[in-house]
């Protein structure tokens, strides 16, 4: 079995950074999170997660950042060629308290298909880089 490692540089981890990528990234909503992507300068996909407690006591948001941490341990070792890297913030809503490993893949596979294949085949749309 091979071990994926989850290791600080993957983390969003400054206010600041979330901040940033609050501010400036690109909103997507699911079912159960509120994602924000952005693309980074870094060596590595980087994960922040706001997970409130109106998402459960603590025993319910600790699994709920345990399940969605492993999802994108194991998602970045699949992508781990694929640039440009991204930070991805998540932002869990109310509703969440039971949320399982498969449901997370289902939407977060929503999102990674709808995203990235947006943002990789995005047409510019200013005059002169389309006419260079």
């Amino acid at each position: 079995m091979t071990k994926y490692t989850f290791s600080k540089a993957q983390k969003v981890l400054r206010p600041a950074e979330y901040q940033f990528v609050l501010q400036n990234g690109l909103r997507f909503l699911t079912e159960h999170f509120i994602l924000f992507h952005l693309c980074n300068d870094k060596e590595t996909n980087r994960l922040g997660l706001i997970v409130s407690r109106k998402a459960g006591k603590s025993v319910q948001r600790n699994r709920i950042k345990r399940v969605l941490r492993e999802y994108f341990r194991v998602q970045n070792k699949q992508d781990s060629n694929e640039k440009p890297f991204h930070d991805l913030v998540c932002i869990s809503k109310k509703n969440i308290k039971s949320i399982t490993y498969k449901k997370v893949c289902e939407e977060m596979k929503v999102f990674y298909e709808k995203e990235f294949h947006r943002s990789h085949y995005a047409v510019s749309k200013d005059p002169i880089a389309v006419s260079a």
